[in-house]
């Protein structure tokens, strides 16, 4: 799944011109004003983070300083466990728990962004 938000606001950066516009049925469409091709289009996509998808370590590592979920594994006497985190991925290169000691006993083999927060919603009006 791609994050929408992200894509718009590439493209936008892009000089790619979206616009809004409602049809009859009342739906909301995006146009593109002008003509881009096929392939510049998928390059931007392709590099928008996905939302839920993990991103191997071992492929790239995150922007550091903030704060993503990562995925962990502990090995002790040859038994791996597998667990999920949160975590910072600091300036100094390492990954840091929510207390910032660093994580030195585990293995991180994978990250990815942390979700939005839950914001409830009746209709279509944000509830805060």
């Amino acid at each position: 799944m791609i994050d929408e938000k992200k894509l718009i606001e590439e493209m936008a950066k892009e000089k790619y011109t979206l616009f809004e516009s409602d049809s009859h049925c009342g739906c909301t469409d995006y146009k593109s004003i002008d003509a881009v091709d096929y392939e510049s289009i998928m390059e931007v996509i392709g590099k928008q983070p996905k939302i839920g998808e993990w991103i191997p370590c071992s492929e790239r590592l995150p922007e550091p300083g903030h704060r993503y979920l990562v995925s962990v594994v502990w090995e002790d006497e040859g038994a791996k466990t597998y667990s999920v985190y949160d975590a910072v991925y600091g300036s100094d290169a390492k990954w840091h728990s929510h207390n910032y000691e660093c994580m030195i006993y585990c293995k991180i083999v994978a990250w990815q962004p942390l979700p939005e927060p839950y914001i409830e919603t009746v209709g279509r009006q944000k509830h805060e």
